[in-house]
């Protein structure tokens, strides 16, 4: 999302790719079998992570520049 700036795109994957149930994990399950974020978490994320409109550093801004 930091290089292409899709975030929408990428959060339309993720509903796609969990067949249309966006899973949200319980208290016990997080806690001791989540190695993953759930299909909710991840579009959560594609919808609000936008660290270049506040100027902020960029996760992996060092790995994958724009040329």
């Amino acid at each position: 999302m930091e290089l292409t700036h899709l975030n929408r795109a990428q959060g339309l994957l993720q509903i796609r790719y969990s067949k249309y149930t966006l899973n949200d994990y319980d208290a016990f399950y997080r806690t001791w079998l989540a190695n993953q974020p759930s299909a909710s978490e991840r579009v959560l994320l594609a919808n609000t992570y936008r660290p270049w409109e506040k100027n902020e550093p960029l996760e992996y801004g060092t790995l994958c520049r724009m040329p």
